[in-house]
């Protein structure tokens, strides 16, 4: 007979006279046997002849346990027993601050591992666990309210993890509060933030709902003027201006009474000139045009003088253009003057190495009369038309990073001389002309779904337009 043993993630086999026999699987059995062990323990605490060496009572009740058990658990039953303390030497100990309903809830959870936890009783199960040092009971709370926590309820848990170092639940309950903060600011609860827990509120402010930060500060300070006013400035300091729309720093924080001192003024001044350096520009650049195919002219507002830039290689007439950084695109367009000829080449001009027009790989398809924009580090062409195909529902768009071109889905309705805007990274068509009548449909497609979707149309059909993106709007401007 060959004997021989064969482990194999940690199950055990034997091998006798040719054949495999499956002893155990190890792993399997010592979880089996710690439950059946606790299932012991438990037990032996409401039999007969229980072993128990310890009494808890509360409100009259008494609850048998081991006191072993406790103090493996329970930091509150170690120092107890293993300390001088009046308690060591009893039999008997009164559990004075926890009720006999949850006194029983936590001995079944240290023997057991099992406690129900819900929203009514969260809070007076983490006070419990902390009452009686129970690290685990009180990490089981905190998985729970980190699933838990929404709008209703994150001012309570952000106080209960604030007071007893929930350091998980303490950042969900600020992002949450950041997140709604303009529903968040009308509760009673937040009104009666203390100044640092609002300051933390704002400091951790993503930047994307300035407006809703600066509702939640006047709202905090006018609850209670008297008192609160002097950190108005303190509070108005950490928001980020410059993420605010001109219209709401015009009609909003500009009419707000609590912002008119010399400071706040000034910051508003300093946040009003920014945004108005960021809407606006010294220059303008002209590109081609039908009586200067090649010729390229950048016009400084400022001095109202022009400097001739280098031509471009190709000469083009209706074609669109599209700044990124530093560098112009010139895009598509026709070859002759009367503009039938398209063309699908592409050249790109660098601002800050101003010596020459650079080519770049051709579109999938000659366009005259078609729209352009970037969104991060690709430019996207849509519509046009074209000798072969007529009006060009077709799109496509180039990659920065790689130089390459691809097709993505065809406008609904094919269009030139239309306007194209770049809004939260979606792309608007809005107007323009199908060969036949004016249009005033619009459409805009979201790179994320990838498809085209039609939007509510323009009042007034308009071709040869431009589109311009100011405080959140889109403007079509042009002829109708």
């Amino acid at each position: 007979m060959v004997v021989c043993c064969l482990k194999l993630y940690l199950t055990v086999f034997v091998y006798v006279n040719s054949q495999f026999f499956l002893l155990c699987n190890m792993e399997e059995s010592a979880v089996q046997h710690k439950v059946w062990l606790a299932d012991q323990l438990n037990g032996d605490r409401t039999s007969a002849d229980s072993t128990c060496d310890l009494i808890l009572t509360s409100e009259g009740q008494e609850f048998r346990v081991h006191k072993n058990v406790m103090m493996l658990v329970s930091n509150y039953f170690k120092k107890m027993f293993t300390i001088e303390m009046v308690e060591k030497y009893k039999e008997s100990v009164d559990m004075k601050k926890i009720p006999p309903q949850r006194l029983a809830k936590i001995i079944n959870f240290i023997y057991s591992g099992k406690i129900e936890i819900t929203e009514e009783n969260v809070l007076d199960i983490v006070d419990d666990a902390e009452y009686t040092e129970n690290e685990a009971l009180k990490s089981h709370c905190c998985s729970f309210m980190l699933d838990a926590i929404n709008v209703e309820n994150c001012l309570t848990f952000r106080m209960c993890a604030q007071r007893y170092n929930l350091d998980e639940v303490l950042i969900k309950t600020n992002q949450t509060i950041v997140e709604n903060l303009a529903e968040i600011a009308l509760l009673d609860d937040f009104l009666q933030f203390e100044v640092d827990d609002v300051t933390a509120v704002i400091n951790q402010n993503n930047k994307s709902c300035e407006e809703g930060a600066f509702f939640a500060i006047v709202g905090w300070v006018n609850y209670n003027p008297c008192d609160r006013e002097k950190f108005f400035l303190k509070l108005f300091s950490l928001l980020d201006l410059n993420a605010l729309r001109t219209n709401f720093l015009l009609n909003q924080v500009f009419e707000e009474n609590l912002v008119q001192n010399n400071v706040c003024l000034h910051l508003l001044g300093d946040a009003f000139r920014k945004c108005t350096k960021l809407h606006c520009t010294d220059n303008f650049i002209l590109i081609a045009g039908k009586n200067l195919m090649t010729d390229c002219v950048i016009y400084d507002m400022i001095t109202r003088k022009s400097k001739q830039l280098p031509k471009l290689n190709s000469g083009r007439v209706y074609a669109c253009a599209v700044k990124f950084g530093s560098k112009i695109y010139s895009l598509g367009g026709a070859e002759d003057k009367g503009g039938s000829n398209a063309c699908s080449t592409v050249e790109m001009f660098d601002l800050d190495e101003p010596t020459e027009w650079n080519k770049l790989p051709e579109m999938l398809q000659t366009r005259v009369k078609c729209g352009a924009q970037h969104m991060k580090s690709e430019i996207f062409v849509v519509g046009g038309i074209n000798k072969l195909f007529g009006t060009l529902s077709s799109c496509e768009k180039f990659d920065m990073k790689t130089n390459k071109w691809t097709s993505i889905p065809n406008l609904l309705v094919g269009r030139f001389g239309h306007g194209t805007a770049n809004l939260r990274s979606v792309l608007y068509c809005v107007g323009g002309y199908d060969g036949e009548k004016d249009l005033s449909s619009c459409e805009r497609y979201d790179e994320e779904i990838g498809e085209w979707n039609e939007i509510t149309p323009l009042n007034q059909a308009r071709r040869c337009l431009i589109c311009v993106v100011l405080d959140e709007h889109i403007y079509a401007i042009g002829w109708t």
